[in-house]
């Protein structure tokens, strides 16, 4: 099947599309991206065939990523999205040699299954051993000049540099201008060396010449000039070892159990040298983020530490249990903060997002969400100014109840009714009698309505009910002006 990328900054647009079934076009979705740059960064780790970007993205848009997949990805077919008919648009979107543009109107997913289907075709007439890279990757070799290889040139290297791979992740905000600096440094003191480097992730990639035993006793002996050698932070500084390679597809092996190994040590800690082994990480076409919200909410409204440390490691015990990738976990921890950030109608705070998004172990990531929530748990006054909107707006229903405003609000009735109380020193049946009483008041002296009128628009099925409520709020009966 081929692979899709769905890249847009519109969360639900994003969701929407997961929910199609894009295996009766032959395809699967592979990854989400929701920015240009974060779109980049998962091709290195997926290879998609196809990519289904928006256009309007904040930072890198959908035409530059288009611009720049030409050049990293000339094979990988691109449709684009947006929701602006707008001709010069359409005409970038045509000289990049994309494969359609969308709307985003009434018929967009007509639209698009249209352009995935084209899409499909491109690629079956182009054929496999056409598009596809050998090494599914744009690699330095050498000077570490930027090129794509096709399979004889790949192998040709390999089986000239056959040896041990050694893999090091250095963090996702690695310099690497400065670490391939660093390189020429070690390859002088280590001729056994042979570079590869992949370009963007923060990792570098190594053959060495020699056994496994031998490469991980010198990874051990490495680790103690790390910092000076790298100029990264400690904790960001990773190893795996891999087996031996003479082939492209021997490189693509242990690439990916060098791959597995940095996803193992996510959720198990250890040592930071690791031999690559053979590991099983779950890659779920969705997660159940409805859920995870729902206990994000929890720990939100935690009523004491105890509680918000049980909260926690129930989180953290499911999703070591599920090991999907750490890279979906993540993604899934910051839509989490991002879902909140919304429904407390505050704004994200970039250093929460970037804890959330740097964290290399589960722990982190738990540490940098739980961090992140606890600090929107301070702007509880949104809920309670939405609850009182929804009972002005909603307080000629007779029936209205704590529930039904709490369901809306998107809270549990107990925790609104404690907020009331706390912010407006009110229960929501006292706060809803005041609100109806002040309403009240305010038609009897403006509108020219019966009382009868007012008592049916202020949530009473009827006068005498009204009449007593309003003479026991204000000490007398209701009369017109």
């Amino acid at each position: 099947m081929y692979r899709l990328l769905l890249v847009d900054d519109d969360v639900p647009f994003v969701e929407s599309l997961l929910n199609v079934n894009w295996q009766t076009l032959n395809c699967v979705c592979a990854g989400t991206a929701y920015n240009g740059t974060d779109a980049l960064r998962r091709m290195e780790e997926i290879h998609p065939d196809i990519v289904i970007s928006d256009i309007n993205m904040p930072g890198m848009d959908g035409i530059l990523l288009m611009e720049e997949m030409r050049t990293r990805h000339p094979h990988v077919q691109m449709i684009l999205l947006t929701v602006l008919q707008d001709f010069m648009l359409a005409q970038r979107a045509i000289r990049g040699n994309a494969v359609d543009y969308v709307l985003k109107d009434m018929t967009y997913r007509q639209q698009l299954l249209r352009a995935v289907e084209k899409a499909v075709h491109r690629l079956e007439s182009l054929g496999e051993s056409e598009w596809k890279p050998a090494a599914d990757f744009v690699l330095h070799l050498n000077r570490y000049e930027n090129s794509t290889l096709e399979k004889d040139m790949l192998e040709a290297y390999l089986s000239a540099r056959s040896g041990i791979l050694l893999c090091f992740s250095l963090g996702k905000d690695a310099d690497m201008h400065k670490i391939e600096e660093a390189q020429r440094t070690w390859r002088k003191r280590i001729p056994a060396l042979r570079g590869i480097v992949l370009p963007g992730e923060g990792r570098i990639e190594w053959i060495v010449e020699g056994t496994q035993k031998k490469t991980l006793e010198m990874c051990e002996q490495m680790m103690v000039q790390k910092g000076a050698l790298f100029n990264v932070p400690s904790e960001h500084f990773l190893v795996a070892v891999g087996g031996m390679i003479r082939s492209a597809e021997e490189y693509r092996r242990e690439h990916a159990r060098c791959i597995d190994a940095f996803h193992a040590f996510f959720f198990d800690g250890g040592s930071v040298v690791r031999r690559a082994e053979a590991q099983a990480f779950a890659e779920p076409t969705g997660l159940d983020l409805r859920r995870w919200a729902a206990w994000a909410e929890d720990a939100m409204h935690a009523c004491c530490e105890e509680q918000k440390a049980s909260l926690r490691r129930n989180m953290e015990t499911e999703w070591r249990r599920m090991r999907y990738r750490p890279d979906m976990l993540v993604n899934a921890a910051l839509r989490l903060y991002q879902g909140a950030a919304l429904r407390y109608g505050d704004e994200q705070n970039q250093r929460h997002v970037a804890n959330i998004t740097c964290a290399i172990t589960l722990n982190a990531l738990m540490d940098a969400l739980c961090r992140a929530l606890m600090s929107l748990s301070n702007q509880k006054s949104y809920f309670v100014r939405m609850a009182i909107g929804l009972m002005k707006a909603r307080m000629d229903d007779s029936e209205l109840q704590l529930a039904d405003i709490a369901q809306e609000v998107g809270i549990s009735p107990g925790y609104l009714s404690v907020k009331l109380k706390e912010e407006m020193g009110k229960s929501f049946q006292e706060m809803l009698i005041a609100l109806r009483m002040e309403r009240a008041q305010e038609l009897l002296h403006t509108s020219s309505d019966k009382v009868y009128q007012i008592a049916e628009k202020c949530g009473y099925s009827n006068a005498r009910a009204f009449t007593n409520a309003y003479t026991r709020y204000f000490g007398h009966s209701p009369k017109k002006n």
